[in-house]
């Protein structure tokens, strides 16, 4: 399996953005010499982390396909996900062939790369001549950052000043536990996808929002004018971004599901009860379903979000929930106006306050585990 030539021409270098090699945060040529077993099990990784995240999607692991970016804007990766399992089945058996016939390939050369090591022949030489490169389609990239990102993931309590928001790091150590890399390979690596996901995710909100009407303002108000960075982060606004994505959802017919919580501030902020609603969408709008009319296998968008008050504020359930299903939409400044008196905002989180949105099958959302 050993390359003892050095290749003049690289497919590589003509469509990097379908291959594997393209979630490398350095260019495979430089990976030679003493270099070529570090690029080696860089690439391994890579092949190690797409094989996970075929599986995890064969399996219906959804959670772990539910990557932190970093710039709040979960909703974008839980529409697309959403779509991905909507769309024709991805061929996920024959990539995981291609994935294993290269893990292979690249194990025996790590076995023999000091006989490697003496000579000029590169990651990228190396990856073209055993044919490698695992070609992949956008959505399957996609699906390949996600588990990457969600590796990587780490929950910790909330932080006392903010009780109610998820308090989610990534934690680059933890890629090592994919197969033993650096740790500035796994703090770039981490970086390129985070910067990479969070724009590719803006693109996508602006190709949704290019198909509305002319005369709606919203493909404005989700370009470029008003994108932001933050720490290297591509960000739109929340609200403008978020509309885009529930009128896509309802034009796919994406079921819509709420888990929320009961949070008693007077009591160290301690659940005292839990409700799910599901809704399914309308001409006018999304309406509440019972589970059973849903197709257990469809996938929906999980709102997990919660209602806090003192513990003697909260009504009885049916009246809590009803609560929840009054309040409705029109525009930014009317919810901006609105959101602290009705209570979705952080500093008035009494009716329901949005923690994290996320997908997964109907028949994963498990009523006896989130029911009270």
């Amino acid at each position: 399996m050993l390359v003892m030539k050095q290749l003049k021409t690289s497919a590589l270098e003509s469509s990097p953005k379908n291959c594997l090699t393209s979630l490398l945060p350095y260019d495979p040529n430089v990976k030679k010499g003493k270099r070529l077993k570090d690029g080696l099990k860089e690439y391994l990784l890579l092949l190690l982390a797409a094989e996970e995240a075929f599986l995890s999607l064969l399996r219906g692991n959804l959670e772990y396909l539910d990557p932190l970016v970093g710039e709040n804007a979960c909703q974008i990766r839980a529409l697309r996900l959403a779509l991905i399992l909507l769309e024709e089945p991805l061929d996920t058996q024959t990539l995981l062939e291609n994935i294993d016939r290269s893990k292979q390939i690249v194990k025996k050369n790590l076995a023999s790369h000091q006989m490697l090591s003496s000579s000029e022949i590169s990651l990228r030489d190396l990856i073209e001549t055993n044919d490698l490169r695992v070609a992949l389609s956008d959505n399957e990239l996609y699906l390949i950052k996600s588990y990457l990102l969600s590796k990587v993931k780490t929950l910790r309590d909330s932080k006392p000043e903010r009780p109610l928001v998820k308090n989610e790091y990534t934690d680059t150590k933890k890629i090592k536990e994919i197969a033993p890399v650096g740790t500035m390979f796994a703090e770039n690596l981490v970086r390129k996808l985070r910067e990479k996901t969070s724009s590719h995710s803006v693109k996508f909100v602006q190709k949704i929002a290019s198909g509305f009407p002319a005369s709606d303002p919203i493909a404005e108000m989700v370009s470029d004018k008003y994108l932001i960075k933050h720490r290297g982060l591509e960000c739109l606004p929340c609200y403008w971004m978020t509309k885009v994505l529930m009128c896509e959802a309802s034009n796919k017919s994406i079921p819509v599901v709420m888990l929320v919580e009961q949070i008693a501030e007077d009591r160290n902020h301690e659940v005292m009860g839990k409700t799910t609603l599901f809704f399914l969408p309308t001409e006018e709008g999304y309406k509440q379903v019972s589970p059973d009319s849903l197709d257990p296998e469809a996938p929906a968008l999980v709102f997990l979000g919660r209602s806090c008050r003192n513990a003697n504020e909260f009504p009885e359930k049916t009246s809590w929930e009803n609560q929840l299903l009054e309040s409705k939409d029109l525009r930014f400044q009317f919810h901006k106006e609105k959101s602290h008196e009705w209570g979705c905002s952080e500093e008035n989180p009494s009716l329901f306050f949005l923690a994290h949105a996320y997908t997964d099958k109907i028949k994963n959302i498990r009523l006896s585990e989130v029911d009270s």
